[in-house]
């Protein structure tokens, strides 16, 4: 089951399924609707941590959307190669 419901109720309004339009995104974009939108959640918090050095990396978890920030600093590790607080810290 998915775990983003505003994005379950966006891609029903294309007027079918869920797992029929997450299905023709990731034919189209070659991922999924839920890894495309993390992705974006995390340049946007590496944009808050580069342009902030004061921001947390709670802060910046928060503030891109992600409740916890153990889970947002293992994806952030995950997708940069690299530790939410050394991007913070400019290393």
């Amino acid at each position: 089951m998915h775990r983003c419901p505003l994005l379950r109720t966006h891609l029903a309004g294309f007027g079918c399924s869920y797992e029929h339009a997450a299905r023709m995104f990731r034919h189209g974009y070659g991922i999924t609707p839920v890894a495309y939108l993390q992705a974006l959640r995390l340049d946007y918090a590496r944009s808050l941590l580069q342009g902030d050095p004061k921001l947390t990396v709670a802060e910046a978890a928060l503030r891109s959307g992600f409740t916890c920030h153990a889970y947002f600093s293992r994806l952030f590790r995950r997708h940069f190669g690299e530790a939410p607080s050394l991007c913070r810290q400019g290393l």
